[in-house]
């Protein structure tokens, strides 16, 4: 699964089990920071 980047803005960032990796710009940040879709609520 792959996640948008908040610092370039690509959609290419992934999780490697501990924090997210985005390949474009090297900037790292904690997997826990974005939202699983379970996290949404819907009402």
């Amino acid at each position: 699964m792959t996640t948008e980047c908040p610092f370039c803005g690509m959609n290419n960032a992934y999780c490697d089990g501990v924090e997210y990796v985005c390949p474009d710009c090297d900037h790292t940040w904690p997997c826990d920071e974005i939202p699983d879709d379970d996290d949404w609520d819907d009402d």
